[in-house]
């Protein structure tokens, strides 16, 4: 019988699927002969736990007259460094729920929202800084690698347009088209993570604001054609200045 080793079970992973990768790999541990030529290994893994971010009951916040736009202020709450000390990974996250009152299809025509979260990060070579954004039904990553040096303010946008209609197969064949509804509130998760290859290395991130918008329904009036919004107060919310 031939043994299992590490490299088999890697190239069966997509026809076993992850769980008989999983069970494979315990015997592979045992029967993979030992390769004295390599040097690098892996190491027992040491758990991280993740930081919560401390908003406090809530966020500074600014609504529109018309309510189609948000600003949220994080003040120092999504602030995340790696300076003194052993660790060398970190990670904080923050999630938000901001209600939304999405009208039926018939009287107003939902779009979407665009979202812009702006921040500030500074990080040496020797460190790495993930951004991870999930706004409304989007997800977004922004990567800021080993190698670079970078001290800025940063703005990242977010543009999510939810499906108002799925087509799924039917059980006795075809496919039929299904109306979505709008979910009844805009989700926020905002993740910071910071990694890097020794203590002496060191990097900060920073979240100063999330800035959200509706993008302007179309009115549908019965029998009629669909007549755009008119936004009141367009461009004074939304565009909040970042504080140090």
């Amino acid at each position: 019988m031939v043994p299992i080793t590490r490299r088999s079970v890697l190239q069966s992973a997509g026809a076993a699927g992850l769980a008989g990768v999983v069970t494979g790999s315990r015997s592979a541990s045992a029967d993979e002969p030992a390769t004295a030529s390599f040097k690098t290994r892996f190491r027992k893994p040491k758990i991280v736990k993740p930081r919560i971010a401390e908003l406090g009951d809530l966020p500074a916040t600014n609504i529109s007259p018309d309510g189609l736009a948000i600003t949220i202020l994080f003040d120092k709450a999504m602030e995340l460094s790696l300076s003194d000390g052993e660790d060398l990974v970190t990670s904080l996250t923050a999630s938000l729920l901001i209600p939304v009152s999405v009208q039926e299809p018939s009287a107003e025509t939902f779009r979407g929202y665009s979202a812009f979260v702006r921040g500030f990060i500074n990080k040496e070579k020797g460190t790495r800084v993930l951004l991870t954004l999930d706004l409304g039904e989007t997800h977004d990553v922004a990567d800021f690698p080993y190698g670079e040096v970078v001290s800025d303010d940063f703005v990242r946008p977010v543009f999510s347009y939810p499906v108002s209609e799925l087509k799924r197969e039917k059980p006795g064949g075809g496919t039929e088209t299904i109306q979505v509804t709008p979910a009844p509130h805009f989700s926020a998760i905002l993740t910071l993570t910071i990694q890097r290859h020794s203590p002496k290395d060191r990097a900060t991130i920073k979240i100063d604001s999330l800035d959200v918008e509706i993008v302007d329904p179309s009115k549908t009036p019965s029998g009629g054609a669909e007549t755009p919004a008119t936004k009141k107060g367009q461009g004074e919310y939304g565009r909040a200045k970042r504080s140090r």
